[in-house]
């Protein structure tokens, strides 16, 4: 008993003696120091609202304050959770510009602002949808994430929802690129395909049905429309997707011309159609179109397709050395189908002069008179093809 009565009475003594040293320690906390760091955080919180997309410079500045302000967090109690959530934000954000080398230290960076996020704004704001929306970006890098990024890029769409939103379309194309979408479940597709006719109206609606985000905005929504075997609206959401004929104009790249092709072809042989598939087959390599080809009026503005083409003439070294080529031309078509400032905007392979054949010539391109029509800028495609020995 006794023994008891000496242990209880050391513990009360030792319990007593941290007390005091701890109410004496916080009583002694300078209170000058928390405000430093408060004016620190701060500074380098202010420093975070530089755009990161103007040069590297800025983008080294905005790393360094973002480490500084993390530091200062850990040590400090007083810091407002939203600048805190913003900061770990940023840092995700920083993390996955570097690549595949910080892919997983990004991920990790941007699921904690993402929690942080959620606490301090709530799971129905604007900040929280962002920051999902950039998570759902680096998830799609990791086969096994798939459908968590989905499902974080449909929940971060819904949350904030301006109307008619250019930027928020913009998101939406970007989410739909994320995914091969032949792979896609039925009711992922479902989902897609709600969120791409919200990109394409908006497009519309901003730009007009020309413009090549609305065009881009069509594909994304012509392919869902087949995959979920509605196939008439894909042809026709589809034969909107089609700029004039030329490359340049659907982001430089033949693939997506291939992409265009196939999904027709395939649409129309669903539908019986075989004549119609047969002929967009013939057109699968965009690459290889002919000088002389012509679209229907369904999906070609023939009011600026030329009326008067004068053959170039082809450069004698790649005659020489056997090779085949193009040359896009960007022309200024004026009201009487005349053409001015041609501009030379692509030419493969270079340094064989097919570039230089197709300016001479480009003066001399003429067009349907129409004194209603306004300035306009046209391109054409002059393509050099060498005629097989009989």
């Amino acid at each position: 008993l006794m023994m008891n009565k000496n242990i209880l009475l050391f513990l009360s003594i030792s319990i007593s003696w941290f007390i005091f040293n701890y109410s004496f320690a916080a009583d002694e906390m300078d209170p000058w120091n928390e405000y430093e760091s408060s004016s620190e955080f701060e500074e380098a919180y202010n420093c975070l609202q530089t755009d990161m997309d103007i040069d590297i410079e800025a983008l080294v500045e905005v790393e360094k304050c973002t480490k500084k302000a993390l530091k200062i967090v850990e040590s400090s109690t007083n810091i407002d959770p939203k600048k805190i959530a913003e900061v770990h934000f940023t840092y995700g954000l920083l993390l996955s510009k570097k690549g595949a080398s910080e892919r997983n230290n990004s991920l990790e960076a941007l699921t904690r602002a993402y929690y942080l996020t959620d606490a301090a704004f709530g799971s129905d704001s604007c900040e929280t949808a962002a920051v999902l929306f950039e998570l759902a970006s680096q998830k799609t890098h990791k086969k096994s994430l798939l459908n968590s990024a989905f499902y974080d890029y449909k929940r971060s769409l819904s949350t904030c929802v301006p109307e008619k939103n250019k930027n928020h379309a913009t998101k939406i194309i970007s989410f739909l690129q994320s995914f091969q979408l032949e792979k896609l479940s039925k009711k992922q597709l479902a989902s897609a395909k709600l969120f791409s006719k919200q990109a394409y109206d908006t497009f519309f609606w901003f730009e007009g049905p020309s413009h090549n985000k609305t065009r881009s905005a069509a594909l994304e929504l012509g392919q869902l429309y087949f995959l979920t075997g509605e196939y008439q609206q894909s042809i026709e959401i589809l034969e909107r997707a089609f700029p004039t004929w030329n490359v340049t104009q659907m982001g430089g790249n033949p693939k997506t011309l291939d992409i265009l092709f196939s999904y027709l072809a395939e649409s129309h042989e669903k539908l019986g159609n075989l004549s119609e598939s047969g002929r967009y087959r013939a057109l699968m390599r965009a690459n290889e179109l002919p000088v002389d080809f012509k679209l229907g009026s369904k999906i070609a503005d023939s009011d600026l397709v030329p009326v008067f083409i004068k053959p170039p003439v082809y450069p004698k070294i790649a005659q020489r050395l056997g090779k085949h080529g193009y040359a896009i031309v960007e022309v200024t078509v004026l009201p009487s189908g005349k053409v001015r400032d041609p501009i030379l905007l692509e030419e493969r392979p270079e340094k064989l002069f097919f570039g230089k054949a197709a300016m001479r010539v480009a003066k001399d391109l003429r067009y349907s008179e129409n004194t209603e029509r306004q300035e306009q800028k046209s391109l054409y495609k002059y393509t050099f093809q060498m005629r097989k020995n009989r």
